[in-house]
């Protein structure tokens, strides 16, 4: 009875396991949700504390993960020991997933994530939850590589390399890589197709500037607009002061500002403006209500 126990126990844990662990069997996509984070662990599984990124799971398939060696897997013995006899004292042995592009390896000093930082490459966000971990980032050095770095409550415990091409520490500058400046605007006469940043070094053969007769800042000199025209806020004119048909209205005053809540309707009980106080702005009256 005991031995008959003990397989029945042990059938249901391999079933349980292959049930929560995903097992592709060779004709399901992987990572079909691009993750960067590939096979880092999931809950399911108890060697990690989150779960799958893709929806279908399909980043956390254990067949994949264990036969290209993650160490989330491996390291927590859920690939075998590679032994046969069973007792998980043996060495798995497995070639990694080979990177086509650069490593990203982040790390924090204090072992607890980045904090709200976030590493920005070619559009693409990098983090990290725990003390570090490297991941294999697509990118092309040999043209521009736009970087930037998102600040988090302790960037001074962050670092990070991208294999031998940039590393960054303490949440220190980060700036584009290979990326060439120049005019971006095609009516300029050095407009530079070949640059990816605009430097507003633009020059033109005609006068640029606002067009619009209705702008704050029209120019009557201007030739070609640029795209810089400002306007008013409504129901003010460009000087900041209310439009004659606009009445100026203010709310304040007492000891619990915070709990002043008022709206200004006309006959019909459409609101006009509403608000509450400290407030100072105009409301459109031009209806003669």
């Amino acid at each position: 009875m005991k031995k008959i126990t003990f397989f029945l126990f042990s059938l249901f844990c391999v079933v349980s396991l292959s049930v929560n662990a995903q097992d592709d069997g060779g004709d399901v996509a992987v990572n079909t949700c691009e993750t960067p984070y590939l096979c880092d662990g999931t809950a399911d599984l108890g060697n990690a504390s989150w779960g799958a990124d893709c929806e279908d799971g399909s980043d956390e398939i254990l067949s994949y993960c264990c036969d290209n060696g993650f160490p989330a897997y491996v390291d927590n013995g859920l690939c075998g020991d590679g032994d046969g006899d069973g007792d998980g004292d043996g060495d798995v042995v497995v070639d990694p997933v080979p990177c086509d592009g650069l490593e990203l390896t982040m790390v924090d000093s204090y072992g607890d994530g980045w904090n709200g930082a976030v590493l920005t490459i070619n559009g693409v966000d990098y983090t990290l939850d725990g003390a570090s971990e490297t991941v294999c980032v697509d990118v092309d050095t040999s043209v521009c590589v736009f970087m930037s770095w998102t600040a988090g409550a302790w960037d001074g415990e962050t670092s990070w390399t991208l294999g031998d091409f940039a590393s960054g520490a303490q949440g220190s500058a980060v700036e584009p890589i290979g990326c060439l400046s120049g005019c971006l605007d095609e009516n300029a006469t050095n407009y530079n197709p070949a640059a990816d940043i605009s430097d507003d070094s633009c020059e033109y053969s005609v006068t640029p500037g606002c067009m619009d007769l209705s702008a704050c800042n029209y120019s009557a000199d201007a030739q070609i607009d640029d795209g810089s025209c400002d306007y008013p806020e409504a129901n003010y004119d460009c000087n900041g002061n209310c439009l004659a048909s606009a009445a100026v209205v203010t709310a304040g005053g007492g000891s619990y500002e915070t709990e002043v809540f008022w709206s200004l309707t006309n006959c019909a009980g459409d609101i006009i403006l509403e608000g509450g106080a400290p407030f100072a702005g105009c409301a459109d009256v031009s209806g003669g209500y």
